[in-house]
């Protein structure tokens, strides 16, 4: 459904006393050689083939959430990447996943890609998410 867009799951949670909302727009665009990427924290570009047809849904960081960090072949935890971001305490209560339908950790929400769902030179159709 190219350039029509849909809402993820917004997830409402209280971080010292405030809620924080997150929600996430979506939007299927073709994918050409010259597509241009906007280098921007608050979108993250996917293969809408892998991800095509999937639930996604957005909650906080969880103890113990693994993901594949963009340009790694290797899984970390969350926890270690957060670290390793140099991120405060109350910085990393406002951090949120992305999530398909099998829990798997699609986005850092704002921070990081997951390599698994990355774009490559066979995909055919981008997904576009954005952080609103």
């Amino acid at each position: 459904v190219n350039g029509q867009r849909s809402m993820v799951n917004g997830q409402r949670s209280m971080v010292n006393g405030q809620w924080s909302m997150v929600n996430v727009q979506c939007s299927i665009e073709p994918y050409t050689p010259d597509f241009t990427f906007e280098k921007r924290a608050d979108i993250a570009y996917y293969d809408a083939d892998i991800l095509e047809g999937k639930h996604l849904s957005v909650r906080p960081v969880h103890t113990g959430d693994r993901f594949c960090p963009f340009g790694m072949k290797q899984s970390r935890l969350v926890s270690d990447f957060l670290k390793d971001c140099k991120l405060n305490l109350v910085e990393k209560r406002h951090v949120h996943v992305l999530l398909d339908a099998e829990g798997r950790i699609v986005w850092l929400v704002g921070l990081r890609a997951d390599n698994r769902f990355r774009v490559t030179p066979s995909t055919r159709r981008i997904l576009r998410l954005t952080c609103a």
